[in-house]
């Protein structure tokens, strides 16, 4: 009895993963996306962020920045900045 229902169930188990296979249907969604208009786009981003946030070293937390707070993108103990052409130079290339 336990051969029986342990070939059914290798049967189901079978024809559950053959109806499930790939139809080759798969389509990248992203082949079209312009990555060195995304690099840029995404760097502004990131200095728009930087520019509008500090580091609160008591609560240990990024807070909107405050009047007399240093922001993050000025703060040069904190992170190494990258101006426009390096990171153009260093990263854009890269990229197809």
């Amino acid at each position: 009895m336990t051969k029986i229902k342990n070939s059914i169930l290798v049967l189901l188990f079978s024809l559950i993963i053959y109806a499930c296979g790939d139809d080759n249907t798969f389509r990248n969604p992203f082949t079209d996306v312009d990555h060195k208009a995304l690099a840029i786009s995404d760097n502004d981003s990131i200095v728009k962020f930087l520019k509008a946030h500090y580091y609160d070293e008591t609560e240990d937390v990024l807070k909107s920045l405050e009047t007399g707070k240093t922001a993050l993108f000025e703060d040069s103990n904190r992170f190494y900045k990258l101006s426009r052409s390096k990171f153009k130079s260093r990263f854009l290339p890269k990229l197809k």
